[in-house]
């Protein structure tokens, strides 16, 4: 009896931390796509009306994101890309996020794409200061994020004040 209740309390647990995995990757979800919404590109950053959204290398959360696939912001509506293989996304993301796979190579990585009007997110510690734009992190009490603006601006891109205004650190 006591190891039918040891395997049921060990099985609620189990339960209990992919529930919560499962809501914590549909937040990072919630996370791009509202980037989507305070970020600017300029026109010709389009070649057509898609706001393409590029997810590589291992990204738990891509099954939730596609779930954003056509959906209007603003008058562009989101496309998703979900590669491991970079020539996918050689020819522009306008947001891409980059996989904790990936972290590794992060300085190579940026080095070989096209930063022009990308909008590159990560999870990891010191993604911003190795080329990224957008980090979201862990706190102890909720998910925060924080933003390289200077970086955001050589890239062509014009951040909401309400975006900076959320965001937990900036770096200039």
């Amino acid at each position: 009896m006591k190891h039918i209740v040891l395997v049921m309390v060990l099985w609620l647990m189990i339960g209990d931390c992919f529930a919560l995995s499962s809501a914590e990757q549909r937040m990072k979800a919630m996370f791009i796509y509202n980037f989507s919404n305070f970020v600017q590109w300029s026109d010709s950053a389009f070649k057509n009306e898609n706001l393409k959204i590029c997810l590589y290398g291992n990204v738990p959360f891509a099954k939730d994101m596609v779930h954003f696939e056509g959906v209007p912001v603003r008058d562009r509506k989101l496309k998703f890309i979900i590669t491991s293989n970079l020539k996918e996304i050689e020819f522009g993301c306008h947001i891409l996020y980059v996989g904790i796979d990936e972290t590794e190579n992060l300085q190579t990585f940026f080095k070989n794409i096209n930063h022009n009007f990308v909008l590159s997110v990560g999870n990891v510690d010191g993604f911003v200061q190795k080329g990224g734009i957008i980090n979201i992190l862990r706190t102890s009490d909720q998910r925060k994020f924080e933003i390289n603006l200077k970086k955001a601006q050589e890239s062509g891109l014009n951040m909401s004040t309400d975006l900076l205004e959320l965001a937990r650190v900036i770096k200039q």
